[in-house]
């Protein structure tokens, strides 16, 4: 990342693929999908791999005609995951985690966090959780699933 100015920040991009392992953790998410919760619109989203395998960008939209995109990369600054979402309503998440062996865990904050799990082949579950005791405990605030699209 290099500066591009006052307000605006160029990422200069790899200088080599991303090959570690490290850098495939959340692949289980690249894929078309067709996205469903209950009470929400239902839409579809494509993920797939970009900058020499780097990055994961997400390009959302629902059937309301709602637009979402996200951008995911294991830093090698911190060795967490990244991911910035934002959508056409002004919604934007900064989240912060890691891959706990099973599942994708990233944090907003240390009592509101994401999570994504591939339960087969062909099903992602993506939820919110939020804690109310500092993370002893936490509660399913919002869950939806991916199912494998055309």
């Amino acid at each position: 990342v290099r500066s591009g100015g006052t307000y605006r920040v160029v990422w200069i991009g790899p200088q080599s693929d991303c090959t570690d392992p490290m850098d495939h953790q959340f692949d289980f998410w690249l894929g078309r999908w067709n996205f469903s919760a209950p009470g929400v619109f239902p839409g579809t989203n494509d993920i797939t791999a970009e900058g020499r395998g780097c990055l994961l960008e997400e390009h959302f939209q629902d059937t309301a005609g709602v637009r979402g995109r996200s951008t995911s990369l294991f830093s090698r600054r911190d060795g967490q995951w990244h991911q910035t979402y934002v959508d056409s309503l002004g919604g934007r998440l900064v989240l912060v985690g890691s891959f706990d062996g099973t599942r994708m865990v990233l944090y907003q904050s240390s009592s509101d966090r994401f999570l994504w799990e591939a339960t087969s082949a062909s099903v992602v579950r993506y939820w919110e959780e939020i804690s109310t005791d500092n993370g002893a405990t936490w509660r399913v605030a919002f869950d939806s699933s991916y199912a494998r699209g055309p």
